[in-house]
């Protein structure tokens, strides 16, 4: 049985142990990492001042934090020039490799709609009533926002009553579909960016205060140097180059949505072109919609078949891509139009994307895009302190409580596991095996949870693309004998095929009289008004009165001979038709 005296010796010992090591319950998680820390002493060649230094060396992960301690408990001197001082100074750092952006220069923009197409057609039979000439109808669309009238001649006359070809006369309304605008934009070369958070803390009524909370945000295509004469200290980060990189080229994005899906996988358009077989040749100019030489590309690419002219019945498809045709089935249905797909997709290393506005209030964006990654190699820093120091680092222990895992082959041929992991914080190690007899080691990996709470996390992990069937998985927390292990199934999305909607589509046409065969329309034709209608110029004239003058010519030689030969023919046949009937009746 415990004595009270034991107990009380228990208490004592609890608590002069807290007394002597403060709380770490005011900083973050910090992160067991790899480090070499020296004293290096330097030597000015133009001077005799030596200065004492502590160097220390950090491998740092994204989103992981080494946390260390200076004690500079005896005395010693930066500069060995004068009498040496007494500094009994304790601080602890925390370095935290925040972020890494990529930032991409935007070198080409414009604002474009998928084309919505709805053709309003007229076919003209032969014969009867004209309502479809090219001098009466080309270039008279005025309907908005874009408009162009096309003449289809040679139709199959189906339906009409009398043999010939027919011809087809049409406006072509161009719209935006579902009044959605997009933004195109070529992106350059990036520019990448690393953000880290220094953070001292001072040691007061046994906690670890923060006094001191900085960002530091670095250009990492290079070598980069800091300085903080403040805390007798500098920053050194040597140049890094990004593992996973957006390619440069021509990309495109919903314009003023919420938040930005950068799309990619299809032609666009770059900005001095208006290809109707890549996307972005509908675009918005000076707050109009607008084709560069749209009038001529519509009109050689709109084409028509009548299926009953009488009843203004026709088809019509369009030598063009990328669009959207009114009275199709699946007009109303969103993804008819293929739009690629969007970049995070098949990038599982991005974590985000951010064009930003120019002003809080303005809707137009900056001429960059900021683009997040949610991977990235490992930065070494050297922190050079001006002083001789002991360095001691503390990190928290990692845990997790249990995980499940799939791996995963997506329609773009990438293969990673899908890992959530259940009340996980810090390091923690996976082994991936064949079997369970865990012979054969396929793959292993860390990951690492360092918001400094205990949480359930889910990670895209890469893996080789050979896998492609169960695995045994084994995870563990750093440097913690605590194994868990399970199957993880496999699943696999076939490659994407290519979807092509455009066909022909049947449309009605809409003219109640076309086609109509009334008296009036033959009694027309007795007005000689109505025969100069729709001739233009002197060379059509010249044809007319050729034809009238050939008409006429023939008119008068069918008259000279039913009057020179048929006439007295006729005469003669019957006449010896009376005298027979009479002789006979005699």
């Amino acid at each position: 049985m415990t004595s009270r005296s034991d107990i009380l010796l228990l208490v004592c010992s609890i608590l002069a142990y807290s007394i002597g090591k403060p709380t770490l319950s005011t900083f973050p998680h910090c992160t067991r990492i790899s480090t070499v820390v020296g004293n290096v002493r330097r030597k000015e060649v133009d001077t005799t001042e030596i200065e004492v230094m502590t160097s220390v060396s950090l491998n740092l992960g994204l989103d992981e934090t080494a946390c260390f301690e200076i004690n500079v408990g005896h005395r010693n001197s930066s500069k060995a020039t004068g009498a040496e001082v007494e500094d009994s100074s304790i601080w602890l750092y925390a370095v935290r490799y925040a972020s890494l952006e990529q930032i991409h220069p935007i070198k080409e923009q414009y604002v474009f709609s998928v084309p919505l197409l709805k053709s309003k057609c007229v076919c003209d039979c032969p014969g009867g009533d004209t309502h479809c000439t090219p001098g009466s109808h080309l270039r008279n669309c005025s309907l908005k926002p874009f408009c162009v009238s096309t003449f289809h001649p040679h139709q199959h006359s189906a339906g009409c009553q009398h043999d010939g070809e027919a011809t087809v006369c049409c406006e072509v309304i161009i719209s935006p579909y579902q009044q959605r605008r997009y933004a195109a934009i070529y992106l350059g070369q990036s520019v990448s960016v690393a953000s880290f958070t220094l953070t001292k803390f001072v040691r007061q009524d046994n906690m670890w205060i923060s006094v001191k909370d900085q960002l530091i945000k670095m250009i990492v295509n290079q070598k980069q140097i800091a300085e903080y004469p403040e805390e007798r200290m500098s920053f050194v980060v040597n140049g890094i180059t990004p593992q996973w990189q957006l390619q440069e080229g021509m990309y495109f994005y919903e314009y003023n949505a919420t938040a930005v899906t950068l799309r990619t996988g299809i032609p666009i358009n770059r900005q001095y072109e208006w290809n109707l077989n890549k996307l972005g040749w509908f675009r918005k100019r000076d707050n109009q919609w607008y084709i560069r030489k749209g009038r001529m590309k519509i009109q050689a690419a709109h084409f028509v078949q009548t299926k009953d002219c009488q009843v203004q019945i026709y088809s019509d498809s369009y030598n063009a891509e990328f669009y959207v045709q009114d009275g199709a089935e699946d007009a109303m249905v969103d993804d008819r139009v293929h739009l690629g797909y969007a970049v995070e997709e098949t990038e599982k290393w991005i974590k985000k994307i951010d064009i930003p506005l120019q002003q809080s209030t303005s809707p137009e964006p900056e001429r960059y895009l900021v683009l997040h990654h949610s991977l990235s190699l490992a930065v070494f820093l050297d922190l050079q302190l001006n002083m001789s120091a002991n360095v001691t680092f503390h990190h928290h222990g990692p845990s997790i409580s249990d995980f499940r895992a799939t791996v995963i082959t997506d329609r773009h041929s990438n293969t990673y596991i899908n890992l959530t992991m259940f009340n996980v914080q810090g390091t923690i190690i996976g082994n991936l095996y064949k079997t369970d007899a865990e012979e054969e080691t396929d793959l292993v990996f860390s990951t690492h949870v360092g918001n400094g709470t205990v949480q359930n996390h889910t990670v895209l992990l890469p893996v080789q693309n050979h896998i492609a069937s169960a695995r045994w998985l084994c995870m563990h927390p750093y440097q913690v004998q605590t194994v868990k292990c399970r199957w993880i199934s496999y699943e696999s999305t076939p490659l994407e095929t290519a979807n092509v909607p455009y066909r022909w589509v049947q449309q009605k046409g809409d003219c109640k009289d076309c086609n109509q065969h009334f008296t009036s329309n033959f009694l027309k034709y007795l007005n000689p008004s109505n025969w100069i209608n729709g001739i233009n110029g002197w060379t059509e004239a010249l044809a007319v009165g050729m034809e009238v003058g050939l008409y006429v010519l023939t008119a008068i030689a069918g008259i000279a001979i039913f009057k020179r030969l048929v006439l007295p023919l006729l005469r003669i046949v019957v006449c010896d038709f009376g005298r027979k009937s009479k002789t006979s009746a005699t």
